[in-house]
């Protein structure tokens, strides 16, 4: 096979689909080794996804909001192992305790 066709062949599937209609008889095997190279390639890009996608879910799992379920009581309330809620009295584990302080004011 001529060099100049095998390197139009090699650009991608499309050229060497191309190719192959005026290779003659190296037509079936530049079709063939074509499809071949682009499975392959498709492949690896999705083996490549899955990881990608396995290290995103190991950082969501570790990284990812604490979720914690309420269930409520015989009265309807929340029980006390649920999250606090404003104005309930409790804090949040999560949340720092600072005092609430107006305008300081300073003499002169």
């Amino acid at each position: 096979m001529p060099a100049d066709l095998a390197a139009a062949a090699g650009e991608g599937i499309a050229r060497a689909d191309a190719v192959s209609r005026t290779a003659g008889a190296h037509a079936e095997v530049i079709r063939a080794a074509a499809q071949d190279a682009f499975v392959a390639a498709w492949q690896d890009a999705m083996w490549v996804g899955v990881a990608v996608m396995a290290v995103l879910v190991v950082v969501v799992l570790v990284r990812g909001p604490e979720i914690t379920p309420t269930t409520p009581t015989d009265d309807g309330a929340a029980d006390s192992t649920g999250p606090a809620s404003p104005g309930d009295g409790r804090r949040a584990s999560h949340q720092e305790s600072s005092p609430v302080r107006g305008p300081s004011r300073r003499s002169g």
